[in-house]
């Protein structure tokens, strides 16, 4: 299923929460020593400027840093060294408790004092550095993350260090706006080559640097998503990264009246495309011990009132991609999910309807039975029995979109993720995604009353 939004709609919105305002089968020939699918069809660049293609069997094969570097000291084993090994688990699993203690303080202090950083200006990217408390809160979290990391491989032999590319090729699909846009562009200048794939080639994104190479690229068509495997294949950079941006919202509606069309559209695009995606270039990443990015939310781990299509996705994007993580391990592949808050993107100054097959956007709620009791006299179209909680609801996404965060957090998180030796498995980004975080481990009860509250206390009918 193709899906119907526009041209930019591919890209990350988290909605507002009321409490944080087939692979392919292997053909073709081998190169490298690695089987690499679909080579029937002639790849084409999309831009006429990027060089010509060149095959890599022509070409020696890519040297990241030797394995070697990349791997563990074996576990002690045997006799009296395994025994001090158990007795040393004591005070590690002690460390490695002040250290949780220590990640959840700052969590939370993160959530409630965190001050987002200065946005960028146009002419300089000196402002995406300047200081802030949420900068310091990201860089514990990510130190407590390497200790961890390095706890397990001195103590289990866990090999948990990811191949460190200091060059190399990143495919970043949804990059025609928003979260995307701006990934693509953060690479280009980092020195990475990116292909910035995006549902539509327009002139407003036409190359805007030698390194950003953009090309026509819809997750819902395998016809494209092979013809670009194809031609990043036929270059001579290995593909180290793939980020998975490409996405679409949800028009707020109550779950007993979504439509099976607007479920279907949300799924095909948030849960397999990127699928689709990863399918199509895992080999290439297999080859070169590269890492996948996949977008997500924090509607993925907490309940969204109204918008539970998009919460529905994006919880099905987090699972597989936990899945995905233990099956390509042995080959040095990290998997990482990104789960940003509410983040200042163009689809925040849409109204709801513009991403709604269906036009109009009170089309789904006029499909509501009419409220038995109401207290609304003035005239006016009829109150549903939702209608009180759709008003909440928006009143909070207004008042949300008074405290949205830049891109440039989210750009800072992935770019992390790809780089470092430590890749955390998991990057909240903004303060609200960190709240949510901690309102997601409150029992199912304390959570409810929390929505209650937040909701205008609603009475049961």
């Amino acid at each position: 299923m193709r899906g119907s939004a526009d041209s930019n709609a591919q890209e990350q919105l988290a909605p507002a929460s009321p409490l944080v305002s087939a692979a392919s089968a292997p053909r073709g020939r081998r190169r490298g020593g690695s089987v690499h699918p679909n080579q029937r069809s002639t790849p084409t660049e999309p831009d006429s400027s990027s060089k010509p293609s060149r095959r890599s069997a022509d070409l020696p094969p890519y040297n990241h840093k030797s394995q070697a570097s990349n791997t563990p000291r074996n576990p002690p084993g045997g006799g009296l060294l395994s025994i001090i090994t158990l007795l040393a688990l004591a005070p590690v699993r002690l460390c490695i408790a002040v250290l949780t203690a220590m990640r959840t303080f700052l969590v939370a202090a993160g959530s409630v004092l965190g001050i987002t950083r200065p946005r960028p200006s146009a002419s300089s990217e000196r402002g995406s550095s300047e200081w802030s408390l949420l900068a310091f809160v990201d860089a514990i979290d990510r130190w407590w993350n390497a200790a961890w990391c390095w706890v397990m491989e001195a103590c289990l032999g866990f090999p948990l260090r990811a191949t460190i590319h200091s060059h190399g090729a990143v495919l970043v699909t949804g990059a025609g706006s928003g979260i995307g846009a701006h990934v693509a562009q953060t690479l280009a200048a980092k020195n990475y080559v990116v292909y910035a794939g995006m549902r539509t080639l327009s002139p407003g994104n036409s190359r805007r640097s030698s390194n950003l190479h953009p090309i026509q690229l819809d997750v819902t068509s395998s016809s494209q998503i092979r013809a670009a495997a194809e031609y990043i294949e036929s270059l001579d950079i290995p593909l180290i990264a793939v980020v998975n941006c490409a996405g679409i919202p949800s028009a707020p509606t109550p779950m007993e009246y979504v439509s099976e069309r607007d479920m279907m559209q949300c799924l095909d695009v948030n849960v397999v495309g990127p699928l689709r995606i990863v399918q199509h270039f895992l080999p290439l990443l297999r080859r070169s011990k590269g890492r996948i990015v996949n977008v997500s939310s924090v509607a993925g781990f907490t309940p969204s009132p109204m918008h539970g299509v998009f919460a529905a996705s994006k919880t099905a994007l987090e699972t597989w991609s936990d899945s995905l993580r233990v099956e390509v391990r042995k080959w040095g592949i990290a998997v990482v999910i990104v789960q940003p808050g509410s983040v200042d993107t163009a689809l925040w100054q849409k109204p709801p309807h513009a991403h709604q097959s269906d036009g109009h956007p009170s089309q789904a709620m006029q499909r509501l039975p009419i409220a038995t009791t109401t207290t609304i006299i003035t005239p006016g179209p009829p109150t549903t029995i939702y209608t009180p909680l759709q008003a909440s609801v928006t009143q909070i996404t207004a008042e949300t979109r008074k405290h949205l965060i830049s891109t440039t957090h989210t750009s800072r998180a992935i770019f992390h993720a790809i780089t470092d030796r430590y890749p955390k498995t998991r990057y909240l980004v903004g303060v609200d995604a960190r709240l949510a975080y901690l309102l997601a481990h409150l029992p199912d009860r304390i959570l409810d009353w929390a929505f209650w509250i937040a909701l205008g206390k609603d009475r049961t009918e």
